[in-house]
C-alpha cells in the first residue's frame, strides 16, 4: 500500500528538520525520509554561531529541531531512498520496501561522508567505526581511539575525545592540515594525543566478538599496527547523486541548481541545505533554506498563492 503525503523532505539535518516545521505549520502533511538525524550538523561539537542560542551541542541541536517537529506533526521514518520517480501526479518515492508518493519533494539529504574503502571500514561500522567523532565518541570513555583527517571535525573531534580517552592518535596522510591553526595548535598541545603524518589506514581489525581491535597503519612506507577501540574517520564530505540523477539539474560539482525560493529544474521539487548550489554551508543558512523550500511547496500545491506571515501557535 502506498501512503500518501502533500510533502515529502528527504534529509534529516538543519534543511530537512526545518522544512518540516514549516510545512506542517502550513497544514501539510508531511514525512521526513532519512538515514539519520543531523548529518554534518551532528559531527559539530561547539556551535556558538546559531542565533538566540549562545551554545549548544551540534547532535544536541539536531535533536531538539527533530522534537519541535514531530511535536508540531511532522511523520520522520529512518531508512534510505533507493528510487525517486516523477510522475503526472506527484512523486513516488522507495524507501526500504515501502512506497511513499506526494505532491511535492524537498531534497535536503546534504553530502555523505568519504570512505576510506579499506578492509574493515564496513564489517565494524557501528562496531568502533563511526563517521562521527563529536556523536559518538562518548561510548568510548576510557578507551584509546583513532581519528583520521585533518580538517576540522577531526581536529575538534580529538579535542574532545582527548577528556575522556586515555590516549588519541590523529591519522592524516601529509602534514598539511585544513583546520584553523588555532585548534590545530590546541590540540598539538594536549599530552594525549599523536599526531601521526605522512600516514594512512590500511586496515581495520577486529577481536573475536567482531568489535575494532584496532587499524594498520603504513607510516612513511612501513606498516605498524595501532591498538584503539574506536576509529572515527573525519575526511570530509561528498555529495552522492544515487537517486537524483536525471531528476533535476545539478552544477559541475553535482550541487542541485535552485532558484530564489529553493525550486529546481523540475516543477514541484524543491531542495535545501548543502545540496544545493548556495554557498556558504552553515545550519543556519541551511535551516533557512528549509523554512523558503517548505513555504514554496506549500504555494506550489495551492496554486502559487502567496505564502503570509506565520506567528504564534498552531
Amino acid at each position: 500500500m502506498i501512503k500518501n503525503y502533500d510533502l515529502i523532505i528527504v534529509g534529516g539535518s538543519a534543511a530537512g528538520l526545518s522544512a518540516a516545521l514549516f510545512a506542517v505549520r502550513r497544514g501539510l502533511k508531511t514525512l521526513v525520509i532519512t538515514k539519520d538525524i543531523g548529518g554534518q550538523l551532528s559531527s559539530t561539537v561547539d556551535v556558538e554561531n546559531y542565533p538566540g542560542i549562545q551554545y549548544i551541542e551540534g547532535f544536541k541541536l539536531a535533536t531538539e529541531m527533530q522534537k519541535q517537529a514531530e511535536a508540531q506533526g511532522a511523520e520522520i521514518l529512518m531508512s534510505e531512498v533507493s528510487a525517486i520517480t516523477k510522475t503526472g501526479k506527484g512523486i513516488e518515492l522507495q524507501a526500504g520496501e515501502q512506497k511513499h508518493f506526494a505532491k511535492t519533494l524537498i531534497l535536503a539529504h546534504g553530502k555523505t561522508p568519504r570512505s576510506l574503502n579499506i578492509p574493515g571500514e564496513k564489517e565494524f561500522l557501528g562496531r568502533g567505526v563511526s563517521y562521527c567523532a563529536g556523536c559518538d565518541v562518548e561510548d568510548y570513555k576510557g578507551k584509546d581511539v583513532i581519528i583520521v583527517g585533518g580538517g576540522s571535525a577531526a581536529f575538534e573531534g580529538a579535542h574532545l575525545a582527548a577528556k575522556i580517552c586515555p590516549q588519541v592518535y590523529l591519522v592524516h596522510r601529509n602534514n598539511n592540515f585544513r583546520a584553523e591553526a588555532v585548534t590545530v595548535e590546541a590540540v598539538k598541545r594536549l599530552p594525549n594525543v599523536k599526531i601521526i603524518t605522512d600516514a594512512e589506514l590500511v586496515e581495520i581489525f577486529g577481536d573475536v566478538s567482531h568489535q575494532v581491535r584496532g587499524a594498520m597503519v603504513k607510516v612513511k612506507g612501513e606498516q605498524t599496527e595501532i591498538i584503539a577501540k574506536g576509529v572515527f574517520i573525519e575526511i570530509g564530505f561528498e555529495i552522492q547523486r544515487g537517486f537524483t540523477e536525471g531528476l533535476v539539474k545539478t552544477d559541475k560539482l553535482n550541487q542541485i541548481i535552485v532558484s530564489a525560493t529553493q525550486e529546481t529544474s523540475s516543477p514541484g521539487i524543491f531542495a535545501a541545505g548543502d545540496i544545493t548550489n548556495v554557498p556558504y554551508n552553515q545550519a543556519i543558512i541551511s535551516a533557512g533554506e528549509g523554512a523558503k523550500a517548505a513555504l514554496a511547496a506549500w504555494s506550489y500545491i495551492n496554486g502559487g498563492k502567496v505564502v503570509g506571515a506565520d506567528w504564534g501557535k498552531l
